[in-house]
């Protein structure tokens, strides 16, 4: 567990760093994240609700041009991270609840949604 925590600290501000500079999260750190993602939804059963629930709203938004694609895969991940139906809602809340301030902030100019998807997860798990 020591050793996930700085790895997975490290890749939530890379997603963040990409995201900021690119207004993209690239799938070279969003795809083998969620494939590892569904694998553990489907050998620890507990990761399935948070993933299924993140996949259908994050599906909509994507449908109707709320979220890119890269929020449509890491969104899945983080929530199957979480461990819980619970954290997960908490988590998607959380993270829109920091975008809309930083769209507040910036008088409502179009927001990265890394950024605050990567503070809300940190929460969530308990790295910071």
């Amino acid at each position: 567990m020591h050793l996930v925590v700085p790895i997975l600290a490290i890749w939530l501000v890379a997603l963040s760093v990409s995201d900021i500079r690119e207004r993209r999260l690239p799938n070279t750190l969003t795809l083998p994240a969620l494939f590892g993602a569904v694998v553990g939804a489907a050998t620890h059963p507990a990761a399935a609700p948070g993933l299924l629930l993140a996949a259908v709203v994050y599906g909509v938004a994507y449908a109707w041009g709320g979220c890119g694609g890269g929020d449509l895969k890491l969104v899945p991940t983080l929530c199957a991270m979480s461990g819980s139906l619970v954290a997960a809602g908490v988590l998607m809340v959380l993270a829109q609840l920091l975008t809309l301030a930083g769209a507040a902030r910036s008088r409502w100019t179009p927001q990265a949604h890394g950024p605050p998807l990567s503070v809300a997860a940190a929460l969530s798990c308990g790295i910071w």
